[in-house]
């Protein structure tokens, strides 16, 4: 009937950004019933599942359906973008002037290896390809923002060397 969307019932679940790359299954329970749904790797914020005749009770005897609205919980250390992944790094001046190897560790805990480029400027975003969100069609990267750092005190050898590069 056109009016059974007023037997629906709505259930919002928070996940954490870790579960949202891993995907996997929500289990809660409504009434007694045990529920439980599967999610994708990469579940976008406000993805919405139907399940059928879990809504309230109608008076021709069928029951609405239960809409599950899935809210991915932010991250401190990651943003998501459609399927790419940002994070900051915080880097020396001087690994910035010039060029280092460092590490970053990517959304799923895997520590990778980054080259910071010679003359690299505050700002500048590296690529690491495929270390995004996976998802069944398409794989994002994780961009690495740089964040250079001034230091607070320099020894009097480093600030000689200073001057002369000045």
């Amino acid at each position: 009937p056109a009016d059974s969307k007023a037997y629906d019932r709505n259930r919002t679940v928070r996940i954490s950004f870790e579960r949202m790359l891993k995907g996997g299954k929500i289990s809660f329970s409504l009434d007694g019933d045990k529920i439980s749904i599967p999610f994708p790797k990469g579940v976008k914020d406000g993805h919405k599942v139907r399940i059928r005749g879990k809504g309230r009770p109608m008076p021709n005897g069928g029951k609405g359906n239960l809409y599950v609205s899935i809210r991915v919980d932010e991250d401190d250390r990651y943003t998501r973008d459609g399927a790419n992944v940002h994070t900051h790094l915080n880097v020396s001046v001087f690994d910035a002037l010039l060029g280092a190897t460092t590490e970053v560790l990517s959304p799923r805990g895997k520590r990778l290896k980054l080259a910071i480029p010679e003359g690299s400027q505050p700002g500048d975003r590296l690529r690491i390809k495929g270390h995004g969100v996976l998802m069944e069609k398409e794989s994002g990267d994780l961009i690495v923002h740089l964040d250079v750092f001034l230091p607070e005190s320099l020894s009097e050898e480093q600030k000689e060397l200073m001057r002369k590069a000045r």
